[in-house]
């Protein structure tokens, strides 16, 4: 008799979710304001429920409580950069797979270009637009999923 082996943590965590509407959102960012504003716009008019931190370490204990199927990430935080953030989480079983989205004051085409190049969803520059802010990330979901089932 031939036994399946059981899917991996990060494939049943993928397959998951490609399966549900985005729903949860972890942000690591350490300016308040944005913060303030980026999770009040997320939370009251995209309906996401949006979790934040400020450093590396709450982010690793927030991916064991809150599961997150989104990272909004901005990218200068003190200590690491955004990026090595989102590196280090995608290290951890099931989250290898994460897709992250960017926020940034940096404008540079080159640090846009590296960013998407690392995988990232989209790059997305400070100051945002706060009103679209839920649409954009919604679209650019939308747009990681269909590639995804491709």
């Amino acid at each position: 008799v031939l036994r399946r082996r059981p899917d991996s943590l990060s494939e049943r965590r993928l397959r998951d979710v490609m399966n549900m509407p985005l729903k949860r959102i972890l942000q690591v960012e350490d300016d308040p304001d944005t913060a303030f504003l980026s999770k009040l716009v997320l939370e009251e008019a995209g309906g996401y429920d949006v979790q934040q931190c400020t450093n590396q370490m709450d982010a690793i204990s927030a991916t064991q409580n809150f599961d997150p199927q989104l990272l909004l990430l901005d990218f200068m935080l003190p200590g690491h950069s955004g990026l090595e953030i989102w590196d280090m989480l995608r290290g951890l079983p099931g989250y290898e797979d994460t897709p992250a989205i960017f926020l940034t004051a940096r404008a540079e085409p080159e640090l846009r270009s590296h960013l998407l190049a690392q995988g990232a969803l989209a790059v997305l520059t400070k100051p945002f637009d706060a009103v679209r802010l839920a649409d954009t990330i919604r679209a650019h979901w939308r747009t990681y999923k269909d590639s995804r089932r491709a």
